[in-house]
């Protein structure tokens, strides 16, 4: 029998090293680099104004001075720098200017290498190097090392003394019991030997004197060291069962945070326990670090989402301005360079916009905000209207965009149709801007698997491509191939990560193939779950026809924006709705007292009153719970899924996104007339 417990107990050290070895050791290791990492692209950030541009030398003692602080910074517990060494390589013509700094010796070291580009044209002007301490990894490997091998070296000393306490009481031999005496003497776990049902402490061995520091008087009860809860549980340990459980002891002039093992047995007809304690006060304060360390890094994230939805709001607004008066400008008479030259301010101006909606995607990925909705969801309808959507820009190009799909596709599946769509908008985007001369080819079929049947998705161009030894790293965030015929492409380099993202959530994969300069075939695999239920539409709008007569509806627009505020009044104006603006909300409480309007459009971000204290002042001042206000159209920036539900159910009547389509205004002006 010993033999066997002495190999149970060597197959659990074993298990925890491994398990320490394989999984805790290199987790840790892997948050430290990411933490690293970050610290290495923020600190990157605070170069890039310094780096110049391809007409102006790099300001070279400022990023000398710069890279000196950033090497001086140290952790505040253990005093060691983060970084060891930074260099910094130059492209032409600036190459000379290249330096380093530092110690470049440290071999435990994560090196991140960060690419700067200019500014104004995008070039790339440097890379940085930076090696970073892993001084977050070994503050926290060290101290988890030692509660490991505690706890570890804690459950094996317990299990040896249950095993040895229990031969001694079973046979009753003097032999086991001069055994288990020096077992329990010697034990380094302080033990208690308890008298049940009273609770009366018999014995207490030297480690627990150490522990308490003084023996607890002999006879004594547990119960004046444990709360009531802790010590109705040891009276209902059964014999030959144990117990653990965590609890505090309640010491003179302090409570001491102790794990405790708990075993019944009998003796010479005595009811007894054996209660083991391991003092937890540096785990709890290392747990106490960790949850620290955890908030910080979700209020990091949280500030890091509320940044990019106030940073979106701020640059859709100008955005809306240029968008709107640009179509504007474009319905009047102007001569050929005048329009194209609109056309490029507006081509920018919806590129701007298409970046910010990745970035939000991507933020929402982080934050785990990332969801996907199933439904039932026409299949035929959701890809004819997606190559439709692409068709007109392949052209433009001077590509040519062929769709094939299986005859046998299902009328409607269960997917969420707004994410499918995006998936697939991403990859024809994709292939169409990368894709010189040629063509594309969608294609859609079935294919059965051992598991079930699968909805499989191809696009395949026939442009620039991508090396071999770039595929793996193509689904990274930021990650854009470094080669000189991709960078007038441009872009954001996080499409492919919401793309996989989408596929993911979904249930399936995406997977690629290419040879540089013979293009690429992007392959997305989802399970094919088709659906007896009718495909849902969105819900059929309230039809209110303008009649010829509407020519005085009244508008009221609410915006402290001067931009917004006239082009939103030009919009409503050249389809025949009377409107006027004021700029906050104390004037727009007024005019809606003294006039009479058909539908208000209320800017939500205004000073002092905003566009939700208006719709709270004009619900205190409803008669008799009976609404008096006309309908409020929450105009805003924020585009985030949720945005409209919640304007909806905070009680405003319609939603209008910033920047402002024509076709949206059309809609809300023909669901808010009176009906005639």
């Amino acid at each position: 029998m010993a033999t066997v417990f002495l190999v149970l107990m060597l197959t659990l050290a074993t298990l925890g090293a491994l398990d320490w070895l394989l999984v805790l050791e290199p987790r840790l290791r892997s948050e430290a680099q990411t933490t690293a990492r970050a610290l290495a692209h923020a600190e990157a950030r605070s170069l890039q104004p310094l780096i110049g541009s391809r007409s102006h030398q790099p300001k070279i003692q400022m990023i000398r001075d710069a890279v000196s602080e950033m090497l001086i910074l140290t952790d505040a517990n253990t005093e060691r720098p983060f970084f060891s060494a930074i260099s910094i390589e130059f492209a032409p013509p600036w190459v000379s200017a290249s330096f380093a700094m530092g110690d470049d010796s440290c071999t435990d070291c994560f090196a991140n290498e960060i690419p700067l580009f200019d500014p104004n044209s995008g070039d790339l002007m440097a890379i940085l190097r930076i090696k970073s301490s892993p001084v977050f990894y070994q503050a926290m490997r060290d101290d988890m090392r030692a509660s490991f091998l505690i706890w570890t070296a804690g459950l094996l000393a317990l299990m040896s003394l249950g095993w040895w306490a229990l031969s001694l009481f079973q046979t009753h031999s003097d032999e086991s019991d001069v055994r288990a005496a020096a077992i329990f003497n010697t034990s380094p776990i302080p033990l208690l030997l308890i008298s049940r049902p009273h609770g009366t402490i018999i014995d207490t061995n030297g480690a627990a004197t150490h522990l308490f520091d003084a023996v607890p008087l002999s006879y004594s009860r547990i119960s004046d060291l444990l709360d009531r809860h802790s010590f109705e549980q040891l009276l209902l340990v059964e014999p030959g069962t144990r117990l653990a459980f965590e609890t505090e002891l309640h010491l003179t002039g302090r409570d001491l945070p102790v794990k405790a093992t708990a075993t019944a047995l009998t003796l010479d007809g005595r009811e007894l326990l054996v209660v083991g304690l391991i003092d937890i006060t540096e785990e709890k304060a290392f747990e106490k670090r960790l949850a620290a360390e955890k908030e910080k890094a979700d209020a990091a994230s949280r500030a890091k989402s509320t940044f990019l939805a106030t940073m979106s709001h701020e640059i859709r607004t100008p955005l809306n301005g240029i968008l709107g008066f640009t179509q504007v400008l474009a319905n009047g008479d102007l001569s050929r360079d005048q329009r194209e030259h609109l056309e490029l301010i507006d081509l920018s101006a919806r590129n701007l916009l298409g970046v910010i909606e990745e970035v939000l995607d991507f933020s929402r990925i982080e934050a785990g905000k990332f969801s996907v909705r199933e439904s039932s969801v026409d299949l035929p309808l959701l890809l004819d209207d997606t190559v439709r959507l692409f068709r007109a820009k392949a052209e433009s190009k001077g590509l040519e965009l062929v769709y094939r799909e299986a005859t046998e596709l299902p009328a409607t599946i269960n997917t969420d149709g707004l994410r499918l769509r995006q998936l697939l908008g991403i990859l024809v985007d994709n292939a169409i801007k990368f894709t010189p001369r040629g063509g594309l080819e969608v294609e859609v079929e079935i294919r059965e698997s051992e598991q079930e049947p699968l909805l499989i998705f191809k696009v395949i161009d026939t442009g620039i491509g991508i090396a071999e030894s770039e595929l793996p790293k193509l689904f990274e965030p930021f990650y854009q191939v470094d080669q000189t015929s991709r960078r007038p492409f441009g872009g954001t380099g996080l499409g492919l990560v919401i793309a996989r993202n989408i596929a993911e959530s979904l249930g399936g994969t995406i997977a690629v193939t290419s040879e540089e300069g013979h293009g690429s075939c992007f392959t997305v695999s989802l399970p094919l779950l088709i659906s007896d239920q009718p495909a849902t539409l969105p819900s059929p709008l309230s039809k209110r026809r303008v009649s010829a007569s509407t020519t005085n509806n009244r508008a009221l627009v609410v915006d402290d924006d001067p931009i917004n505020g006239k082009l939103l009044v030009y919009l409503l104006q050249a389809r025949n709705v009377i409107a006027e603006r004021v700029e906050s909300g104390s004037m727009a409480l007024r005019q809606i007292e003294h006039a009479t309007y058909d539908m208000v459009f209320l800017d939500l971000h205004m000073p002092g009153l905003t566009g939700w204290d208006v719709l709270e002042e004009l619900q205190k001042r409803q008669l008799n719970g009976k609404r008096n206000y006309p309908p409020l159209i929450a105009t805003t920036a924020d585009v985030q899924k949720d945005s409209r539900e919640r304007l909806l159910a905070d009680g405003m009547d319609d939603f209008l996104a910033k920047p402002v389509e024509a076709g949206a205004l059309d809609e809300i002006i023909e669901r808010w007339s009176p009906v005639t």
